[in-house]
């Protein structure tokens, strides 16, 4: 059993999610915890919220559900979104991973924290007929963001790395394709794992 010492943060309001995607993440951070019981994993949520469907990881001595240390932050986002940037600092994070798409603004700007974030599609660029225009606009803006920002981006398919590529003019050096997840439907701790070490030269 590997027993690498990196420290792994993942916004959570996507590893929390109900449904597939949702579940699927969670048994992505449940096997790495396994797998690398010397790995921490942070799990970033908002406070002053419930998260019931994380109370799985309650077993694991490796997982921590973190709140951001300024709890008069909820319910704005903004101020919750400082307070993910400051515990990153605090907790010596290594690598943060935005699978909802997404980073949470400070966390995008941070020099020195490795940024992964996960793509899992642009279907509202390259099939826009079923969004709005206020929907492709604002899904615009903060996917280019968070592509641009990423030192890693993860697809799910060599499809959505080549719309990656395309709309986003995004080096394919900076772009991984995950593979054929597991029967599941979670991404392969042995993989996310290399991905980390390799970002942070290990």
């Amino acid at each position: 059993m590997d027993n690498s010492s990196i420290r792994v943060a993942f916004d959570g309001r996507a590893v929390a999610a109900s449904g597939a995607w949702g579940a699927a993440l969670r048994r992505s951070v449940g096997s790495m915890a396994r797998k690398y019981p010397g790995c921490t994993i942070d799990v970033y949520v908002p406070y002053g919220r419930t998260y019931p469907l994380l109370e799985e990881f309650s077993g694991y001595a490796n997982i921590n559900v973190c709140r951001a240390r300024f709890p008069w932050a909820w319910p704005f986002l903004s101020m919750w979104r400082r307070g993910i940037a400051a515990e990153l600092v605090r907790r010596d994070t290594g690598v943060f991973h935005a699978p909802g798409d997404i980073f949470p603004r400070p966390v995008a700007e941070m020099p020195g924290i490795r940024k992964v974030v996960t793509v899992r599609d642009l279907s509202f660029l390259s099939s826009p007929s079923g969004f709005s225009w206020l929907q492709r606009h604002r899904n615009n803006v903060r996917f280019r963001r968070s592509c641009r920002r990423a030192d890693a981006i993860v697809v799910p398919s060599a499809e959505v790395a080549a719309d990656v590529v395309k709309y986003y003019f995004i080096r394919k050096d900076r772009i991984f394709v995950a593979g054929k997840p597991e029967v599941s439907g979670a991404v392969d701790a042995a993989w996310l794992m290399s991905l980390y070490e390799g970002l942070l030269g290990r």
